[in-house]
């Protein structure tokens, strides 16, 4: 089974969401990508205008890429109600506000953090001080990585993955827009 790197539309005329300017830091460095957000106050975000254009010049997805924050994938409403039941314990879809808008939004919180990597097989960078650093190329180890399930890896908490193809399946059955799905490389 095929393992794909879960990614919102970047094409230059999907619209996608920064925080606002009046968000506190603090507000972004509690939010712990990975874990419950139990105490859980939504986060306001504006629609990113590039160049002055208006929203109007912009494809508005079913989901959305937000800049600036861990995984970084928002649902609206439509895809919240269809993905609900298929991400089950494996994630979280907390409310986030975005500015001037009526629709409702979700921020994608990947609670399943799964070990798949193989990583005797990935390459990392290396710090200055000689230790370890962020992996450069990912290889994932297919019998580790749960089937038809979103995950995370210890390694790449910023990741959205997933095995097999009833993600895929889902989004096409209903026509859902703004994810891209890119396989990466396993062993098996």
């Amino acid at each position: 089974m095929k393992i794909y790197r879960v990614v919102p539309d970047t094409n230059e005329t999907a619209l996608s969401l920064v925080f606002g300017h009046d968000l506190e830091d603090n507000e972004v460095s509690d939010f712990s990508v990975g874990q419950s957000q139990i105490d859980w106050k939504p986060f306001e975000l504006e629609w990113n205008l590039k160049n002055g254009r208006s929203i109007d010049q912009f494809t508005r997805n079913d989901f959305i890429l937000i800049i600036g924050v861990g995984v970084n994938i928002a649902l609206n409403e439509k895809a919240k109600t269809i993905f609900e039941p298929v991400f089950k314990n494996d994630a979280e879809l907390l409310p986030i506000n975005v500015k001037g808008d009526s629709e409702k939004y979700y921020l994608l919180n990947i609670l399943n953090v799964v070990d798949a990597l193989a990583i005797d097989q990935c390459e990392f960078r290396i710090r200055h001080n000689g230790e370890m650093g962020a992996i450069k190329k990912a290889i994932f180890d297919e019998n580790k990585a749960p089937d038809n399930r979103i995950f995370i890896t210890p390694y790449q908490t910023t990741k959205a993955m997933f095995k097999g193809e009833l993600l895929k399946d889902i989004c096409k059955e209903h026509s859902l827009t703004g994810l891209e799905f890119k396989e990466v490389p396993c062993r098996t």
